[in-house]
């Protein structure tokens, strides 16, 4: 309920000030994402632990519109919802005798974001372009899933310190490429944007607080975002 809250909250703050676009439309589509994370137990350990999870697919929706489109530039502001997501499939094993199945855990995240960015056009056409952008990013984390702090527990013994380490704000880059196609009062554009960060989900130092680890212990956990999207928008 929060996320549909938030996305409607979104979309009637950028429709109430639609006077400052030129076009005003929606992009929707897939996030493909996978979750890092750098460790050290403690001061006196002989290795620096890096691991990652696979690639999962997540969901995004966002309100996009163009304040400037001009023939070979523009400036635009994209407000929305997106996930993303990383698994970590583990095999079957032995223990005492007894078989366990292997199987698989999902960790997801999803942020309410606002990314302004500007755009660059290569016309390839009378209505067709080749563009690329370039823009800032700020993510508030709306949601995660229960298990996330399990995530942060595996390998097992290197569990963050609690829970208000984990970042609530994310910020970044955008850097976007795509086509985009003009008709008389519509714009269509398909569109790949990779998600850059400037800080880490989590990144903590000893000594920690239950005693597990001296002040040599760090903890660093980052995510990697790409960003499939068709993008609909309405000539103002």
């Amino acid at each position: 309920m929060k996320i549909i809250a938030a996305i409607l909250l979104l979309s009637l703050a950028t429709v109430s000030q639609a006077q400052f676009f030129k076009t005003l439309g929606f992009k929707t589509g897939i996030t493909r994402s996978y979750f890092t994370w750098n460790y050290k137990p403690n001061s006196t350990a002989p290795y620096v632990g890096n691991d990652k999870s696979d690639k999962a697919i997540g969901m995004v929706f966002l309100i996009t519109g163009d304040m400037v489109d001009k023939k070979y530039w523009g400036v635009n502001l994209s407000t929305g919802w997106l996930q993303r997501t990383g698994k970590v499939e583990y095999p079957s094993y032995i223990q005492q005798g007894n078989q366990f199945p292997g199987g698989e855990i999902k960790y997801q995240t999803s942020y309410l974001t606002v990314a302004p960015a500007i755009k660059g056009k290569l016309p390839l056409g009378s209505s067709v372009n080749f563009y690329g952008q370039l823009g800032l990013r700020a993510d508030y984390m709306l949601s995660h899933s229960q298990n996330l702090e399990y995530y942060f527990n595996y390998p097992p013994g290197y569990i963050i310190q609690n829970v208000e380490d984990l970042k609530k704000m994310n910020y970044g880059m955008a850097l976007s490429t795509g086509f985009e196609k003009s008709f008389r009062k519509v714009i269509f554009r398909i569109e790949y944007s990779r998600l850059i960060n400037f800080n880490k989900l989590t990144d903590v130092k000893g000594p920690r607080l239950d005693g597990l680890g001296d002040a040599g212990f760090f903890m660093k956990i980052n995510s990697f975002t790409g960003m499939y999207t068709l993008n609909l928008a309405f000539k103002l």
